[in-house]
C-alpha cells in the first residue's frame, strides 16, 4: 500500500514537472524577457537547458527568423538592392574591408603614442620608425628619440642625444649604426645643405657625429630619403638641387647622389625629381623611389644612371592653384618620353599623397608574394603592388583603406608583423599580421 503511494505520488511529481515545463516553453515563445522565466531558468541546471535549446527552442528561432523574413521581405529586398547600387556608383564591387583583404584576412591593432601635435604639418606628429629586435625607435620629424618595447608601446623612454636637429628627413639602421638625414647651416656658403649623421645603437643615450655632408646648397624641405645598396658599399641619397630654383616650398628639383661609405666622395646617379618619399633597391641594385607630384602625379620610378625624370618641366599633375578652364593650357607638359626624360613606371592622378615603400618578405604569405606595399598620406590607405620582372610596368594594384596618415612602414620579423607608423593626432602605432 505505502508502495502504491509512493509511485502515485511520483507520478504526479513528474506530470506538475511536465505541466511547469510546458508553461514555460509557451511563456518563452509569447514574451522572451518575462521576468518570471529569467528566475525560472536561473534554477535549471545546464545539463538540461543545453539539450533543450539545441532541439527544441532552436527551432523556436528557425521559425522567428522565418517570420521577420516574410514580414520584412520587401523593405529587406530594398535594403539589398540599395547596398548593390552604392558599390556599383561608388566602385566597390568585390572589395573587402580592412583588416580584410583580397586574399589575406589580416589582424590589425592600433596604440596611441601622444606625440607632439604640429601646425606646421596640418596638425598631425610626422615620425619614422627603425625595428630594434623586440624594441622600436620612434624618431619624430622635429628631433626627438623614443624606445619603447613592442608589448608596452605607449611607454615611451625618451634617449638623450648629444646634439639638435631642426628636422630629420629619413632613418635607417646600417650594421649596427643609426643613420639620420637633416640639414645643417654651412657658414662658409652662408646656406643650408643636406647631411648625415650616424651614432652607435644605445638604450640610454645616442652620439651623433657628422657622416657626410653635402658640398652644395639645398634650401627646400625635399630629398633627405636613404637606402643602402645591395653591395653595402654606398648610400643612395636624395638631396635638393638649387640650380633650379621655383617658388612653391617644395617645387625645387631634387637628385639622388651614391656617396662611398669609404672615402664619401658622391656621384649624381639622376635629377629632376620632385620630393622623393620613399626607396627600395633590389638584390640586383634596381632603385625604385615613391615621390610626391603635385596636385595629381604621385610617382613610381625606377632610377637610372644619367636619367632626367622631368621635374619641373614634365608632370602628370599641376599646380595645386590650378585655375579650372577648359581652354587653359596645362603648366606642365604631359609626356615624359617625348622631352627628353625618363617615364615613370606609375602615376597616381589623383594624388595619393604617396610616402613609404617595401617589398613583402616571403616568410609572410605566398598569397602576398612578389608584393610591394606603397604606403600614403592623402588616401590614407596601403597600396599592394606588383611589377614586372624588370620593373618597368606595374602589373596589379590593391588598394587597402587603413583610415589614417602612414608615414612610415617596417617589417618585423620575429612575429611576421608590419608595423606602421601613423601620424594622425598625436601618433599611433599600427600592427599588420595574419589572422
Amino acid at each position: 500500500m505505502i508502495l502504491k503511494k509512493k509511485n502515485k505520488y511520483l507520478v504526479n511529481s513528474l506530470m506538475f514537472l511536465f505541466l511547469i515545463f510546458i508553461f514555460i516553453v509557451i511563456l518563452n515563445f509569447i514574451s522572451p524577457n518575462n521576468i518570471l522565466i529569467s528566475s525560472l531558468k536561473s534554477f535549471v541546471p545546464e545539463s538540461i537547458k543545453t539539450p533543450i535549446k539545441e532541439k527544441i527552442l532552436h527551432l523556436r528561432k528557425q521559425e522567428m527568423y522565418k517570420n521577420f523574413y516574410y514580414e520584412n521581405k520587401d523593405q529587406l529586398r530594398y535594403l539589398s538592392n540599395r547596398v548593390n547600387k552604392l558599390e556599383v556608383n561608388k566602385g566597390l564591387i568585390n572589395e573587402r574591408i580592412f583588416p580584410d583583404t583580397q586574399f589575406l584576412n589580416l589582424f590589425y591593432e592600433e596604440t596611441f603614442l601622444n606625440l607632439d601635435i604640429t601646425q606646421e604639418d596640418k596638425n598631425t606628429s610626422p615620425f619614422y620608425i627603425i625595428i630594434l629586435k623586440e624594441k622600436i625607435l620612434v624618431i619624430t620629424k622635429y628631433g626627438k628619440f623614443f624606445l619603447t618595447n613592442l608589448n608596452e608601446l605607449q611607454k615611451k623612454k625618451i634617449l638623450e642625444i648629444n646634439m639638435s636637429f631642426s628636422k630629420i628627413f629619413d632613418a635607417k639602421i646600417f650594421k649596427d649604426e643609426l643613420y639620420i638625414s637633416t640639414q645643417k647651416n654651412d657658414e662658409l656658403k652662408n646656406c643650408v645643405v643636406r647631411a648625415v649623421y650616424k651614432a652607435k645603437i644605445n638604450n640610454e643615450k645616442l652620439n651623433f657625429e657628422n657622416f657626410y655632408s653635402h658640398s652644395e646648397c639645398g634650401q627646400s624641405d625635399n630629398g633627405g630619403i636613404m637606402y643602402f645598396d645591395a653591395n653595402n658599399q654606398s648610400l643612395i641619397i636624395s638631396v635638393p638641387d638649387d640650380k633650379i630654383r621655383t617658388k612653391g616650398k617644395y617645387d625645387n628639383p631634387t637628385s639622388f647622389l651614391r656617396v662611398n661609405l669609404n672615402n664619401k666622395k658622391f656621384q649624381e646617379i639622376s635629377k629632376g625629381h620632385r620630393n622623393p618619399q620613399g626607396l627600395f633597391i633590389t638584390e640586383n641594385n634596381i632603385i625604385i623611389s615613391t615621390e610626391h607630384g603635385p596636385r595629381g602625379g604621385d610617382e613610381i620610378n625606377n632610377i637610372k644612371e644619367g636619367k632626367n625624370y622631368g621635374w619641373p618641366i614634365s608632370s602628370y599633375g599641376e599646380k595645386y592653384k590650378d585655375i579650372f578652364k577648359n581652354d587653359k593650357e596645362f603648366d606642365y607638359k604631359k609626356e615624359h618620353k617625348t622631352n627628353g626624360f625618363e617615364e615613370p613606371i606609375f602615376a597616381f592622378v589623383p594624388s595619393i599623397g604617396i610616402s613609404q615603400i617595401i617589398k613583402v618578405p616571403n616568410d609572410f604569405s605566398f598569397r602576398w608574394k612578389d608584393s610591394f606595399l606603397i604606403t600614403s598620406l592623402k588616401a590614407r590607405s596601403i597600396f599592394r603592388v606588383n611589377f614586372d620582372k624588370s620593373f618597368s610596368k606595374v602589373i596589379f594594384i590593391e588598394k587597402i583603406y587603413v583610415g589614417k596618415r602612414i608615414r612610415d612602414i617596417e617589417y618585423l620579423k620575429d612575429i611576421k608583423s608590419f608595423v606602421l607608423a601613423l601620424e594622425d593626432d598625436g601618433g599611433y602605432i599600427g600592427i599588420i599580421k595574419i589572422k
